[in-house]
């Protein structure tokens, strides 16, 4: 289970603001949040799985920005290809994947688990979303045609939320970030004390005695021990306008397995000039 709100076009001092946590088992090897070059030539900012090399969420210095969920299903189905490798190809993508289209016709969605992929590209104004598992009822305008096996529709400015379901599905977790999301939004989304609140609310979790179902779908920060299974780390972005354009600021807090909701590292990695029309 992952959780992922964000505020899209809302701002011109803050056009881009994303509060996510990202939840793995204890015993899956992970990266922390870094600069690294995956083909030698573009530079990513994200975290890596080390076991099959690719990243739940991530961003490039020309202004791409990637986002992945799994979707919820009753019987884990074991896919060829790992979920991670579709936002590596968006950010690891200069001039080999120059649109989202391009992406969609190099991949068999049916080679996936399902998934929830959101893509981004700040200098561009233009986002996506992408599943390859049907959407909840939406008015039929919205979707966008896509080869069999690919749903998805186009992003305009607003406040989304996205966890294990279709976006926007509304779980508690998602409404509980989205409106912390859009409280930042109508305050001070620059402030520190904003970032503060925003990490509050990420690391908010249940009783423990709680059912262990329904709490991966109302709080946000999952803590599953007898699964050996929980939140990993939580990332706060934000996009920022500066003297000299716009620039990128990442945080990422990472936790230790036995400690509920306590940080033992924080990140934080800044691109100076982000996502201008003359990066492209």
């Amino acid at each position: 289970m992952c959780l992922i709100a964000w505020a899209l076009g809302m701002r011109a001092d803050c056009p881009l603001l994303i509060a996510s946590n990202r939840d793995e088992y204890w015993d899956r090897p992970t990266l922390p949040l870094e600069r690294w070059l995956p083909s030698g030539v573009q530079p990513v900012y994200s975290g890596r799985d080390v076991r099959a090399g690719g990243t739940w969420m991530g961003f490039n210095a020309h202004g791409r920005v990637a986002m992945l969920t799994n979707v919820q299903q009753a019987e884990a189905a074991h896919a060829p290809r790992s979920r991670g490798e579709l936002p590596m190809r968006w950010l690891d993508a200069k001039g080999r994947t120059a649109t989202w289209e391009t992406l969609v016709d190099a991949f068999n969605p049916a080679d996936f688990s399902g998934f929830n992929l959101v893509l981004g590209d700040q200098s561009t104004s233009e986002w996506i979303w992408l599943s390859n598992r049907p959407a909840d009822p939406q008015p039929a305008q919205t979707l966008i045609p896509l080869p069999p096996g690919w749903t998805g529709h186009h992003l305009s400015p607003g406040i989304y939320g996205l966890s294990n379901a279709s976006l926007d599905t509304p779980w508690p977790k998602t409404r509980f970030l989205k409106n912390a999301v859009a409280e930042a939004m109508a305050s001070d989304p620059m402030s520190r004390e904003r970032v503060e609140r925003l990490l509050l609310t990420l690391q908010t979790f249940s009783d423990p005695g709680d059912d262990p179902v329904t709490s991966l779908q109302n709080h946000p920060f999952v803590h599953r021990p007898q699964a050996r299974y929980g939140t990993r780390s939580s990332l706060i972005a934000r996009q920022l306008k500066t003297p000299q354009g716009y620039s990128l600021e990442l945080q990422e807090w990472t936790y230790a397995p036995a400690r509920l909701a306590e940080p033992v590292n924080h990140t934080v990695c800044s691109i100076s000039t982000w996502a201008m029309p003359t990066s492209r």
